[in-house]
C-alpha cells in the first residue's frame, strides 16, 4: 500500500511533507511504556534517555508507515529503531548524514556517484534522499532557515511525522542546501525519533502523484540514535544559514584584588607585602627605591595580573611609573639617590659622630675618628694688646668619601 502524499506537502523547496494521525494510539502508548525506568544521561550538551526497539509485531507499524509515505521498496530491512527523550540547547543548522565506514555493507546497494558524500569532523558521511522526524509529544519542533516557508519552524505534535527531501535529482550528486535544518526544544523534554531513506534517486511517487501507482524505488530505511555532530554535515556553502541564538556569555570571573603594604628596609630599599582580600599573605618582595610598577607586578608572579590596591587607591599606573611616585610609599622616609650614589655632604650634628659609606663591594667602610681637640693657640694682636682666640672651629660640613 502506498500513500498519496501530495495533500500533505507544506513546502516545495525543499519538498517537506507533514503527516498527522497515521500512527495509532496503541503504538504511541506502547512507546510511552517503553521509557519506564530508563535513566537520563548527558549527550552533546543535552540530557537524554534512549530506548532501542525491535521492529517486531509490536512496533512494525513505524517502519511500515515510513515505507508507505516514502514510496520505497526495502532492499534490506530496518530491524531496530531508537527513540529518545531529549532536552537542552538547540541544534546547529545541518544536513542529515550517515557514517559510511560503519555501514558499507548496506551502502553497497547504492550508486554513490549519485549521492552527496561529505567529510565532516573526520567522518565521511552520506546525505540520505529523505529524512524523517517523528514526534511522540508536543514539545519543540524543527526549523528550516532556508526553506520557502512563511514560518520556518514546524512545531512538534504527538504522532506527527515530518518528511523532507534532501536532493533535487537534476542536480545530483549535489544535495539541496535548502534542506538545512535544526531541532528546537521546548520547556519539557522532546520525545522524538529520527530516520532516513537511502536511495540513488528520489522515489518517483513523490515527484509526481501520477506515478504513485507505478514502480517503487529501491532503497532502505535507517534509524540512527540521532543525527549527531559526527553523523551530520555542517553548512559548507558560502551563504551560511542563520545561526540559532546563542546563550548569553557567562560572566567573567571576578578579578583578583591584592592589597599592598610597604615599609623601608634596613638597606634603604623597600619591603612590599601582598595580601589577598581574605587577609592571607601571598607574597613578600624586596624592591630598590627606583623600581618601577612593571618590576613590582612581575615580582608578584602568579598575581601579576591582579588589581593592586594600597589603602583605598587602585595602583593602576603604567609599568614605567616608579614605585616611589605612587601612594604605596606615601609617608615612608626614602633615601635620596644622591645620598648613596655621589660624594654628598652630610651635616655633623653630633660631636665625634662616625660616618659610614658602602664601598663598591657593599661592605661598610668606617671613616677615621677625629683627633682629640687640642688647646687653641692665642695670638697677640699688634694693634691690640689683648690676646684673642683664633676662629678655627671645625667646619660644620665634612665630605664623606
Amino acid at each position: 500500500m502506498r500513500y498519496d502524499v501530495e495533500k500533505n506537502m507544506v513546502c516545495s523547496d525543499p519538498p517537506i511533507w507533514v503527516f498527522d494521525g497515521l500512527l495509532s494510539d496503541a503504538l504511541l502508548a506502547r512507546i510511552d511504556d517503553s521509557f519506564d525506568g530508563v535513566k537520563w544521561r548527558p549527550m552533546n550538551g543535552r540530557n537524554v534517555r534512549t530506548v532501542q526497539l525491535n521492529t517486531d509485531d509490536n512496533f512494525d507499524e513505524l517502519t511500515n508507515t515510513k515505507c508507505q509515505i516514502s514510496h520505497i521498496e526495502e532492499i534490506t530491512p530496518c530491524n531496530k529503531v531508537w527513540i529518545m527523550d531529549v532536552g537542552g540547547r538547540r541544534q546547529s543548522a545541518h544536513m542529515d548524514g550517515w557514517e559510511i565506514e560503519k555501514n558499507r555493507e548496506s551502502l553497497k546497494h547504492l550508486d554513490l556517484s549519485k549521492c552527496s558524500v561529505q567529510s565532516h569532523r573526520g567522518f565521511n558521511t552520506i546525505i540520505p534522499t529523505l529524512s524523517f522526524v517523528i514526534y511522540f509529544n508536543d514539545s519543540g519542533g524543527c526549523t528550516f532557515p532556508r526553506a520557502d516557508l512563511p514560518n520556518p519552524t514546524i512545531p512538534a505534535k504527538r504522532g506527527r511525522i515530518l518528511m523532507f527531501q534532501n536532493y533535487k535529482d537534476s542536480e545530483r550528486p549535489a544535495h539541496n542546501p535548502a534542506a538545512m535544518h535544526f531541532g528546537e526544544y521546548g520547556d519539557i523534554p522532546k520525545r522524538v525519533m529520527t530516520a532516513g531513506v537511502m536511495s540513488s534517486e528520489t522515489p518517483s511517487g513523490l515527484l509526481d502523484s501520477q506515478h504513485a501507482g507505478g514502480q517503487k524505488t529501491r532503497g532502505f530505511l535507517y534509524a540512527p540514535i540521532m543525527h549527531r555532530s559526527n553523523t551530520s554535515c555542517g553548512d559548507t556553502f558560502s551563504e551560511r544559514a542563520p545561526s540559532p541564538p546563542r546563550a548569553p556569555p557567562k560572566p567573567a570571573p571576578p578579578k583578583v584584588v591584592i592589597q599592598l603594604f610597604a615599609r623601608r628596609a634596613d638597606d634603604g630599599g623597600l619591603i612590599v607585602e601582598a595580601q589577598n582580600v581574605g587577609g592571607e599573605d601571598v607574597a613578600k618582595i624586596m624592591l630598590k627605591v627606583d623600581s618601577t610598577m612593571g618590576t613590582l607586578r612581575q615580582s608578584l608572579a602568579a598575581h601579576s595580573q591582579a588589581t593592586l590596591v594600597c589603602e583605598d587607591e587602585v595602583l593602576d599606573h603604567p609599568n614605567s611609573t616608579k614605585v616611589s611616585d605612587t601612594r604605596l610609599v606615601e609617608g615612608i622616609d626614602l633615601p635620596q639617590a644622591t645620598d648613596t650614589e655621589t660624594g654628598a655632604f652630610v651635616e655633623w650634628d653630633v660631636i665625634d659622630t662616625v660616618f659610614v659609606k658602602k664601598a663598591s663591594d657593599d661592605k661598610p667602610k668606617l671613616l677615621p675618628e677625629e683627633e682629640p681637640s687640642k688647646p687653641r693657640p692665642f695670638l697677640e694682636d699688634p694693634a691690640n694688646d689683648a690676646p684673642h682666640e683664633i676662629n678655627n672651629t671645625s667646619s660644620r660640613f665634612c665630605t664623606v668619601n
